[in-house]
């Protein structure tokens, strides 16, 4: 019996989409039951190549559908649309190395490509940053220093700051999370607070006045609504997100990554923990955990450079300290509108679901007049921000301390995590500020 020549496709679409959208993968024209193995390659900013791989059974139709189908081995298990580009890997390095770089606003290139019966099929896709008609600008006005992203359209537009953590310059994933809101009808700005030209060098003694004054900025711009900003960080941006909602009334939304309930004190190199205000304003710091005399934990001993640094353990000594959350509580009950809070259960860096945890708690308790939503997920760690990106670093090497750290999670918890979230504050910011 001659058998029927095979002519496999491969569609991967859309073809052209930002990053937070989904792609549908399905492979038609192999032959029923024949194994199909699907590999996925991807370049980031840094010039770094991921890679994952997983081998389908082809349905009786002659089909491998990603979007319904599990894989039988792999780089990731279950049913899971986007599990290719989740489970990517970096080729090429051993040990411990960063996490996918996305630093830039320049698109990324997807490549998929399957193999069955010694045939070859491969589709290429741009995962993009900057939707057609965002418009974006260098902002240096006023000691600013930052993005400024305006939406198609006439406006006016709600706006929102977003401001990444303790890894300085516009890291973090503002600069892309400000991009996207904005391909959704937000005018964003990104902003710097430390670690770029004209900017302090370490995360220590920064005004909050400088933040009052892009909040100026952004309501001041012409296609800008004055009345509707919302404050989105992660980190120690998620601190500063509730620390701004606590202070200024213009903030009329807050969403915190990964956020602490207490302001902690300045970080960087040659900054002992707890001598230095990371926070201050009207000329005073913001008030911190202090080195205390009989009751600062020991210094833990030298990291091994080859082993994760696990910090939750060390912040959890610092607030059983009694008096600690007292004196450096941020007042959130003082924020003017609704706080959305995303945490993972698994936070190495620290323990954000107990903190964020502690924020809600303190809101119910003072009866915060408007929604609040905690969402803690299992199996996250301290990195998920956006979603559909590969979340197989679980710790690397700190941007601005040069430490080995650990941030926890699994990969397929941190994609599930980054998944619900960022669904979480598109909702929440169309909510309450549309």
């Amino acid at each position: 019996m001659t058998l029927p020549l095979l002519h496999p496709t491969l569609e991967v679409w859309p073809q052209s989409a930002l990053i937070d959208e989904p792609l549908s993968i399905r492979l038609a024209g192999s032959a029923p039951g024949v194994p199909v193995t699907v590999t996925a390659r991807m370049t980031d900013h840094a010039g770094e190549l991921w890679a994952s791989d997983a081998t389908f059974l082809a349905r009786n139709d002659g089909t491998v559908d990603l979007t319904t189908t599990a894989p039988v081995a792999g780089s990731y298990d279950g049913v899971e649309p986007m599990g290719l580009v989740w489970s990517m890997r970096r080729t090429g390095t051993d040990g411990w190395g960063p996490p996918f770089a996305l630093n830039t606003l320049e698109s990324l290139t997807l490549t998929v490509t399957t193999s069955s019966e010694g045939i070859t099929v491969s589709a290429t896709v741009e995962r993009c940053l900057v939707a057609t008609g965002v418009t974006h600008r260098e902002v240096r006005e006023g000691g600013l220093v930052g993005i400024f992203f305006r939406p198609p359209g006439a406006g006016p537009f709600p706006s929102v700051l977003c401001f990444g953590g303790s890894g300085g310059a516009l890291s973090g994933g503002a600069l892309q999370q400000a991009a996207l809101l904005a391909a959704r009808g937000y005018a964003t700005l990104a902003l710097a607070y430390f670690a770029m030209d004209g900017l302090p060098d370490t995360l220590a003694n920064i005004p909050l006045e400088y933040f009052e004054t892009a909040l100026d900025w952004l309501a001041a711009q012409p296609a800008v609504r004055d009345d509707t900003v919302a404050a989105l960080g992660a980190s120690r941006g998620g601190e500063l997100a509730l620390l701004l909602g606590a202070t200024f009334p213009r903030v009329r939304a807050v969403v915190a990554y990964v956020p602490s309930h207490v302001s902690w004190g300045g970080f960087g190199p040659g900054i002992a923990p707890g001598t230095v205000p990371a926070w201050t304003y009207r000329g005073e710091p913001v008030s911190f955990p202090r080195r205390r005399s009989g009751t600062a934990p020991p210094s833990p001993p030298a990291p091994d450079p080859d082993t994760p640094v696990v910090g939750t353990p060390s912040f959890l000594t610092v607030l059983a300290i009694p008096g600690v959350e007292a004196e450096a509580a941020i007042v959130v009950e003082r924020i003017n509108g609704p706080v959305l809070l995303l945490s993972g259960q698994d936070d190495q860096m620290w323990p954000s679901a107990l903190m964020a945890a502690r924020a809600s708690d303190r809101l119910t308790a003072h009866q915060h007049p408007f929604p609040v939503e905690h969402h803690a997920y299992d199996g996250a760690g301290h990195l998920f921000r956006l979603p559909f990106l590969p979340e197989t670093v679980t710790a690397a090497r700190h941007r601005v301390s040069g430490v080995l750290s650990a941030f926890g999670g699994t990969p397929h918890g941190n994609a599930r995590a980054a998944e619900h979230a960022w669904s979480r504050t598109r909702a929440f910011l169309d909510q309450h500020l549309t």
